[in-house]
């Protein structure tokens, strides 16, 4: 197999389950041979997650928000011209986008550079706007990329109104599967919830659901992990629901011993890609509840087999998923063990081959 030099563009390494992804992907990559550099432009802050040693780094400050239409164009004249320099000077085979905006960015800044570019749509495209000029410009651009990746078969429906269907790919996020599983205390049962604090992931139900699961389970709390611009709003919903005492915002930090020791995981999004979180408490064999969100992980939940499925928007129906759960461990502990099962064949050496394959295609 032939070592290609392979460039990774992404906004930043703060926190996030596409830089999760992206690390667990480079350090595959790189025990496979291969050249890794990752390229990140958004002004340096701490790295939250740490990218493998034989990983190369470059990184620049390209400018942040901007007040106005004016600023924001200019900022991107700049960002499009030094993620050129940085790619460049990484003098790649095969580059590779992670996130929207990033996307574009990163086929403005190589066009004329004749590389071939790889970009990763990590949402879904028909749920999630970048803005409108952002989504004319996706439209327009992503059909110039080599291949346009998806972690989800929805985002690929979703852009084969505009992208060719010979370089659309769907490729499973990878998982390491950890050795520790669930094993929660009985005397200290919660309901954990991870994810940013935005509304797409619909914690606002959640709370709603767990204020009415409470009542009749008083011993139990509620953990959600994750920041975001929902934080005070969050907030103040769990105080007016009179459930402040029993929900704790932890923030970004570990998700892994709140993995191994909750009683159930919920998920009420109201749209998805394909949810490292998710993929993660299954990994870890906890019981799960999601939202029946289409399309999102069609391969690997099965309603009543290894999750419980509820609608949308559903508060109702689930506080009595998580009722049903919270009575009845055994039924919790298969659906966990179903679920630990199910995302055994996601493991990053398999899931870097396939990424491997769409490379050596495209550097051909």
């Amino acid at each position: 197999m032939p070592t290609l030099r392979l460039t990774f563009v992404i906004e930043s390494l703060g926190g996030g389950g596409a830089q999760r992804v992206l690390a667990l992907l480079t350090t595959a990559l790189a025990d496979l041979g291969q050249e890794v550099c990752v390229v990140t432009y958004a002004e340096r802050g701490a790295d939250r997650v740490t990218l493998d040693p034989r990983v190369m780094r470059r990184a620049a400050d390209l400018g942040g928000e901007s007040g106005n239409v004016f600023g924001a164009i200019s900022m991107n004249i700049r960002r499009i011209s030094g993620l050129r320099d940085l790619i460049r000077e990484s003098r790649p085979d095969v580059v590779i986008a992670f996130v929207g905006t990033t996307n574009i960015l990163t086929l403005l800044a190589c066009s004329g550079l004749r590389v071939p570019v790889v970009i990763s749509e990590r949402n879904d495209p028909a749920r999630q706007s970048l803005g409108r000029a952002w989504d004319v410009l996706r439209r327009l651009l992503y059909r110039r990329a080599a291949v346009v990746t998806a972690n989800a078969t929805a985002a690929v429906t979703a852009m084969a109104h505009y992208v060719p269907a010979s370089k659309l790919s769907v490729i499973p996020n990878p998982l390491a599967v950890p050795v520790e599983i669930n094993a929660p205390d009985a005397g200290d049962p919660y309901v954990l919830a991870v994810g940013r604090l935005h509304p797409q992931k619909g914690f606002d139900v959640l709370l709603e659901a767990f204020a009415v699961f409470v009542r009749s389970h008083p011993e139990w709390r509620m953990v959600l992990l994750g920041e975001g611009p929902e934080r005070d709003r969050l907030t103040v919903l769990a105080d007016e629901l009179g459930i402040a005492e029993r929900v704790s915002f932890a923030g970004f930090v570990d998700p892994t011993p709140f993995y191994r020791g909750c009683s159930m995981f919920v998920q009420p999004s109201r749209f998805e890609g394909s949810s490292n979180a998710l993929l993660e408490a299954m990994g870890h064999a906890c019981p799960i509840i999601v939202t029946g969100v289409p399309d999102a992980m069609p391969d690997f939940v099965s309603a009543g087999e290894n999750a419980r499925v509820v609608p949308t928007e559903d508060a109702p129906a689930l506080t009595s998923a998580m009722g049903a759960l919270a009575t009845n461990p055994a039924v919790a502990q298969e659906l966990g063990a179903s679920a630990h099962q199910a995302v055994a064949k996601l493991s990053p050496d398999r899931i870097a081959g396939m990424w491997l394959d769409i490379f050596n295609g495209v550097a051909r």
